[in-house]
């Protein structure tokens, strides 16, 4: 067993996992940290790169525009108003294993361009979303929370690449509202999520950060902490 370096110059320059994965709802501060960090590992001198995966995608994405317009759909409206609809796809257990299906095969090849490439062509990938959002998106979908424990969902965490760095970052909903304004997710659909996201959290024993009383740099110090701190071996 040997460790990995990455020499920058004469020097040798911090160790860090080749996948650096941030999940939690809108307005925890993913897209911001991940900025932090791309930033970060940039000033090594390393390649890195920043993605964002979630979904639907492609085929989904397709089908549900479809859905939405026959009428098979749930509108979740936020304490200003404003709503949006997603598709409805709980009533019939075929359905809902057809659609975890047909998401599982569209997101596939977001992966393989997105981080897989990316990784085999020396790339630090840094995921402000990856399969953890894209497993939170079937399960309200089809609106099952135990799809997060389903034999699919196994198979997208699966797809976590080999030596990885995963952050759970949360906040209040109170929290949520004072950040993104008119713009925040109903309390219902948070709830969801908050709920979906603790239980992959455990699973792919992740960091959790609240950020509902920290500021941004507050936050970043944490992160870059534990990125610093990150040594692993490899074959």
């Amino acid at each position: 067993m040997s460790k990995e370096r990455r020499i920058k110059g004469d020097r040798e320059a911090p160790l860090y996992p080749r996948f650096i994965g941030l999940f939690g709802p809108d307005g925890v501060g993913k897209s911001t940290q991940a900025e932090i960090i791309v930033r970060q590992i940039s000033s090594e001198g390393l390649k890195v790169r920043k993605v964002w995966v979630r979904g639907p995608h492609t085929l989904s994405f397709f089908l549900s525009f479809i859905l939405v317009e026959a009428g098979l759909f749930k509108e979740i409206i936020n304490p200003f108003g404003l709503g949006r609809k997603v598709p409805q796809l709980g009533f019939n257990p075929l359905i809902k294993q057809v659609w975890a299906f047909v998401e599982f095969l569209s997101v596939l090849p977001i992966i393989i361009f997105k981080v897989v490439l990316p990784l085999r062509a020396g790339y630090i990938v840094v995921a402000d979303r990856y399969v953890m959002d894209a497993i939170i998106s079937i399960a309200y979908n089809i609106s099952d929370i135990t799809f997060t424990h389903s034999k699919l969902a196994r198979s997208l965490i699966c797809l976590l690449p080999r030596n990885s760095l995963l952050f759970h970052l949360d906040a209040d909903y109170a929290s949520l509202t004072t950040r993104r304004g008119r713009l925040v997710e109903p309390l219902e659909f948070i709830e969801f999520q908050k709920e979906g996201y603790e239980s992959l959290g455990n699973i792919v024993s992740s960091h959790y950060i609240d950020t509902s009383n920290q500021s941004e740099e507050e936050t970043s110090a944490i992160i870059l902490k534990r990125i610093r701190e990150y040594h692993y071996n490899q074959n």
